[in-house]
């Protein structure tokens, strides 16, 4: 996937736009984009068409990479852009999709990529409610910075290594994509679905004994409305962020399934 990029133009230093729901596709292409020294530009799968194309020219992407569910919005606002589509929903594979790539590739030896000039950053962009999303740029989950952010993350909420986490939050948020990085650096097991769907994911938990949930709160209110009783006493964390969980919901949310909570706000701002 990182050669089929290369091959459009993009190295060390561009601007990628990923627009993409959670699948593994989303993680390749993020891995992908990160292996050329390109910067990866999570965009919101919420944007209207004309933010998607004001944040692509702010940030001066180079490419995109997207689900094909948004290929009219980036056809219309990003036509003259290098595209390339991570995960299609017909279930087809076409030549320019990251399916495709991996099944054509087989078993083959990876193509020859010389080393970046520098490490690609991560680039967060805000919601837009309070103006034209703006980007707030990470390094790379394996730098510093990145490596400092997840220890603090340890210090906060006692992960373990190689668990099983649902990420249910959405990757390309701050919170999602700490997620991940925190996943990738203790080789845990992440359980995706695209959409969240609360009663899939307290299912998640009881088929995989997954001890993790990385959520939202609004996703705890759906988790309590669903009927039945899955077993998750495999659970030992919920962990939230993205916006301010109510005392009330936090209470019932742990009468029903422990004191398994723990709640972090504002990472991107802080950040």
């Amino acid at each position: 996937v990182a050669a089929a990029l290369a091959e459009q133009g993009v190295g060390s230093g561009d601007a990628v736009a990923l627009l993409a729901r959670n699948s593994s596709a989303f993680i390749v292409a993020m891995v992908a984009i990160s292996k050329l020294g390109a910067d990866v530009l999570y965009a919101n799968t919420g944007f209207a068409g004309p933010q998607l194309g004001d944040v692509l020219a702010s940030e001066n992407a180079a490419a995109i990479v997207a689900d094909d569910e948004f290929s009219e919005i980036v056809r219309e606002h990003a036509g003259d852009l290098p595209q390339l589509w991570a995960w299609v929903e017909d279930g087809g594979e076409p030549a320019d999709s990251i399916a495709g790539l991996v099944a054509a590739a087989g078993d083959g030896p990876a193509p020859a990529l010389p080393s970046p000039a520098a490490e690609g950053r991560h680039v967060i962009l805000t919601s837009g409610t309070t103006g034209r999303p703006k980007g707030a740029a990470r390094g790379t989950p394996g730098a510093l910075s990145g490596l400092i952010s997840g220890i603090a993350l340890l210090d906060a909420i006692p992960y373990r290594a190689q668990g099983t986490t649902v990420l249910a939050a959405p990757a390309f948020h701050a919170w999602g994509l700490g997620n991940v990085t925190i996943g990738m650096i203790l080789r845990s097991t992440l359980l995706m679905t695209r959409r969240f769907d609360p009663a899939a994911t307290l299912s998640l938990v009881e088929t995989y004994g997954a001890d993790t949930i990385a959520a939202v709160p609004v996703m705890c209110q759906r988790m309590l409305e669903v009927e039945g009783r899955p077993d998750t006493s495999s659970l030992r964390i919920v962990a939230l962020s993205g916006s301010a969980l109510a005392p009330t919901l936090a209470t019932r949310f742990m009468d029903r399934f422990g004191d398994v909570l723990y709640s972090l706000y504002g990472s991107t701002e802080i950040a």
